[in-house]
């Protein structure tokens, strides 16, 4: 079987045996292909950046699952690159709530929109269809550790 995998630069082929095989790409946790745009070096670090923590997989036997392992949510990150690090603080944050991986349902947390990149107050509010509850970013890190799976970081300006 030759499948035609999309994320694959200019639609390479990959000889795959079986469904097995299929199933096995398609599932591994870790990032398979590169473009080969990736490789090339950037000069500049972005200023936004998107985690996706992958909180769902396969078993043996084929079914889906939740995956509820705490993750230890970080309010400031910093990272380095070739010519420059970058300190990014946590703006929101997108969380499945549910016991299983085929119900529950999803909310969102973000940092106030109102207040600049430096605040004191820790005023953040908890998305939930059509109701806003205000909440802190202290909060959000301490009761979103297992059901947190996409979190977005801003860079914070430099001195």
């Amino acid at each position: 079987m030759i499948l035609v995998h999309p994320v694959v630069s200019n639609w390479a082929l990959l000889p795959l045996r079986n469904n097995c095989d299929v199933f096995k790409v398609f599932t591994k946790s870790k990032s398979l292909f590169l473009c080969h745009l990736v490789l090339i070096s950037s000069r500049s670090i972005n200023r936004v950046l998107v985690l996706h923590l992958k909180r769902f997989r396969y078993t043996p036997t084929f079914q889906l699952e939740k995956i509820h392992d705490p993750v230890d949510l970080q309010r400031e990150l910093v990272v380095s690159s070739g010519q420059d690090g970058a300190c990014y603080s946590l703006i929101s944050t997108i969380n499945h709530i549910g016991t299983t991986a085929r119900s529950g349902h999803y909310i969102c947390d973000g940092v106030d929109p109102d207040v600049g990149p430096v605040d004191l107050t820790d005023r953040w509010f908890t998305y939930n269809d059509t109701v806003v509850t205000q909440t802190s970013g202290v909060n959000v890190c301490n009761q979103r550790q297992r059901s947190s799976y996409i979190l977005f970081y801003r860079r914070q300006p430099e001195d």
